[in-house]
């Protein structure tokens, strides 16, 4: 909620540019990109340049071509772009955002309910996959996207205008069975009505789909229950001019932007609140110094080639022991946890993640992260 402190907070005032970082923001972000390479050439460019760099041609709408002299070359910003886009790095950063930000407000870290929607959109002269939308006359693809109660981004899926809401739904869900297993009740308008999608569903899993219909007696505009909720996530995104258009050739560029596009979306970037190690957060003395995001910076050496997401969670479960000063004694209780905070899809693969950690985190790692509490916060086994 915009109040008077909050819009003094995240003012833009003090950048170069709008569209650049601010030292909180870049605290959230730099755990989740990439470290550099030990026996490579050393980087000639900050990360962070790179990013805002990515930032300002978001927000702005301009070609690659007329990016500015004091970002580095549009060359090198168009390859950590497309690279970050084939190892699906901007999806991990808005899963790990999207947890962050979900238990900064006192939820579980995986949402159980969501809200989807579509927005047809005109494509450019850069050609390919492109349809025609009957129902909006518009002719380029569909931003399918999937949020949760609060209007985080989920999930989103590009295709051809052409595919109708009820035929894209089930090519949403069926990409968050995994990630997001306790997520089965969903919220919809009139478009999704209908035994076709109930049955695609139903192949799938166990869904229920919720119909949120206007009523036929209001006049005028009339904010609806959950829907506003994704209406609002998408008037977000399009403060982005670059997605005023789908300017991309390949659907793959396209659902990139708009992954991007949502770590400026609501609320986010105030993920930093938890990180009680970042220079500007103000928490809880109960949580570990290093916080969640640093906790998953440290642990990286330890879980080797895990994922980001896997070391989030692992970090995660971490934080909750320190919070209450508790002691993790064997993987059965990294396990519990995990299920409890729905992190893991089930038992077994809780106890695939436990053994990695005990056996593998050295002890000066695991004390390293809560010294507050001192070293008997973690045992290993």
């Amino acid at each position: 909620m915009w109040t008077d402190t909050t819009r003094a907070l995240h003012a833009r005032r003090g950048l170069i540019l709008p569209s650049d970082l601010t030292d909180a923001e870049w605290a959230v972000l730099e755990p989740l990109l990439p470290p550099a390479s030990h026996v490579a050439r050393p980087r000639k460019w900050p990360m962070r340049r790179i990013v805002e760099a990515i930032l300002f041609l978001l927000r702005g709408g301009l070609p690659w071509r007329m990016l500015p002299p004091c970002f580095p070359p549009a060359s090198t910003v168009r390859r950590w772009l497309y690279l970050w886009r084939e190892t699906g790095r901007w999806l991990t950063m808005n899963h790990v955002l999207l947890m962050a930000c979900r238990e900064m407000t006192g939820r579980e870290a995986s949402p159980s309910a969501g809200v989807i929607d579509s927005q047809s959109v005109k494509t450019a002269e850069s050609g390919g996959l492109c349809g025609y939308d009957a129902s909006k006359k518009v002719k380029g693809r569909k931003r399918h996207i999937l949020t949760d109660t609060e209007g985080n981004l989920v999930h989103a899926v590009i295709h051809t205008a052409d595919i109708q809401d009820r035929d894209g739904a089930p090519m949403v869900l069926r990409e968050i069975i995994r990630r997001f297993p306790w997520l089965r009740h969903v919220f919809a308008d009139g478009g999704y009505a209908g035994d076709k999608l109930r049955e695609a569903l139903r192949r799938m899993g166990k869904w229920t789909v919720e119909i949120i219909k206007r009523s036929d007696t209001a006049k005028g505009f009339e904010a609806l229950p959950r829907r506003w909720v994704v209406e609002r996530t998408l008037a977000w995104l399009n403060r982005n001019r670059r997605l005023a258009k789908d300017f991309e050739q390949t659907i793959a560029s396209a659902t990139a932007w708009l992954f991007i596009a949502s770590k400026d979306v609501g609320e986010f970037l105030q993920a930093t609140d938890c990180i009680p190690g970042s220079r500007v957060s103000a928490t809880s003395e109960s949580w570990s110094p290093a916080g969640k995001t640093g906790c998953a910076a440290i642990l990286s050496p330890a879980l080797g080639q895990a994922m980001p997401t896997e070391k989030f969670f692992v970090a995660t479960i971490f934080s909750s022991f320190a919070r209450k000063k508790r002691s993790l004694h064997s993987p059965s209780d990294f396990a519990s946890v995990g299920r409890k905070k729905r992190l893991t899809s089930s038992a077994a693969a809780s106890q695939a993640i436990a053994p990695i950690v005990f056996r593998r985190v050295p002890f000066n790692h695991a004390t390293s992260l809560c010294p507050a509490h001192g070293p008997a916060w973690i045992s290993a086994a």
